[in-house]
């Protein structure tokens, strides 16, 4: 009996295994299912197994995640979201609530697999983001190589064809593969450093502001050993920028595709003489606007979509605190980012690696969301709050049974 016990309890690891695995990359590779129409079936077959799974599980991996801060924080959050849409604007209330279905799915069956200890012993959830970040990489040079031969920027095939889009999801990816290295011993680096390289190269060719600006944010984890910081991995990261710039602004594929898009940001913020390119005159027109039909309903904001539809622009602000403030004004807003906040609190005087790296985490989040809007587009970005709360209290839990 106890044979068999065992030869179930491995086929059911990998069968959570290969269910995560498809949920990180549909997630990635299409990320909106309204263009994929077969992603929702399967998400809906999913559901059915993950509900199975509850059940023989006794609803314990539901009761946990049930129970957690940020399950908690979540719902609040989009059931606020709803309700602000259903009384201010009405009409995009189908869309909302067809986002948070989808969103809720990826989220919740990630959670429960996530959550139950011995399937999270044996998936090792760092190695599965190394191993999906590699994979899009190897997908997006296997289609758009001759592209990138000729300069041009990477990373339409993924993502609903954003190049924006594609290089934020490696950029959040490129923190579980800088982890994975740090805490490698000698003989075993050299994947995770081969990985490193793909990535940062996909990344540097998606020529993405925000996801560069995050993966600089990522890479600081090399200035710590075992939570401390190091003076001499200080010089070695701060020499390696100065390279990198360099690169950026004398190497003509890289400027035209960074080093230029960089100059003409800070031009428009003033900080250095540049003439701006469209794109960033146009996130300052959109935050400009954004802020103004804000303040026409600033407590409680103007429901989803509120920006694309009643501005003179039909899209999004490009910016998520803007977003967030005509979604669903400043209330919603200090909701939506007080759950990073708590995180951060929690995490920011622990020194520890696992700590350090949430931390880089949050903060890339604060500084990245000025150039994206990232509540109703990533469901990764909720996983990772998951995570980092998961990793917080197996610390919190160590700790007490260390004073004991």
């Amino acid at each position: 009996m106890n044979k068999i016990n065992t030869i179930f309890q491995k086929k059911y690891i990998m069968l959570n295994k290969i269910i995560i695995y498809f949920l990180l990359l549909s997630m990635s590779l299409f990320l909106s299912t309204d263009y994929f129409p077969i992603i929702e079936i399967c998400l809906a077959v999913i559901a059915l197994y993950v509900v199975i799974f509850c059940i023989s599980q006794q609803f314990k991996p539901m009761y946990q995640l049930i129970q957690s801060q940020f399950f908690i924080w979540y719902i609040v959050l989009w059931l606020f979201m709803i309700i602000m849409t259903w009384l201010k604007n009405e009409s995009e209330l189908s869309v909302l609530v067809k986002t948070w279905v989808v969103f809720t799915v990826y989220i919740v069956e990630f959670g429960i697999l996530y959550s139950d200890v011995s399937t999270k012993a044996s998936l090792k959830i760092s190695n599965m983001m190394e191993i999906i970040a590699v994979f899009l990489c190897i997908w997006i040079l296997g289609f758009e190589f001759q592209m990138l031969l000729q300069g041009n920027r990477i990373g339409y095939s993924v993502m609903v064809g954003n190049p924006n889009n594609a290089g934020t999801l490696l950029s959040v990816y490129l923190f579980f593969i800088i982890y994975n290295l740090t805490q490698a011993v000698k003989t075993k680096k050299i994947k995770h450093i081969i990985a490193l390289i793909l990535c940062l190269g996909v990344i540097l060719a998606t020529g993405s502001k925000k996801a560069i600006i995050v993966a600089v944010i990522a890479t600081m984890l090399f200035m710590f050993k075992d939570g401390r910081i190091v003076f001499k991995r200080v010089i070695c990261f701060t020499v390696a920028s100065i390279i990198a710039i360099v690169a950026c602004c004398t190497v003509p594929t890289l400027y035209n595709n960074v080093g230029r898009r960089f100059l003409s940001m800070f031009g428009e913020l003033g900080i250095i003489d540049f003439q701006t390119d469209h794109s960033s005159e146009l996130r300052k027109t959109y935050t400009e606007s954004a802020i103004e039909l804000w303040k026409k309903d600033a407590i409680l904001g103007g429901g989803y979509n509120n920006f694309r539809r009643n501005s003179e622009y039909d899209t999004y602000s490009h910016n998520n605190y803007t977003e967030l403030l005509c979604t669903i004004g400043i209330v919603g807003t200090i909701l939506y980012y007080s759950y990073y906040i708590i995180l951060l609190k929690k995490n920011i005087f622990v020194k520890d690696m696992k700590s350090i790296l949430n931390c880089l985490f949050i903060i890339s989040v604060f500084i990245s969301d000025v150039g994206a809007v990232t509540f109703s587009i990533y469901p990764l970005y909720y996983m990772m709050l998951l995570i980092i709360e998961d990793t917080t209290i197996q610390k919190n839990q160590k700790e007490l049974e260390d004073g004991e």
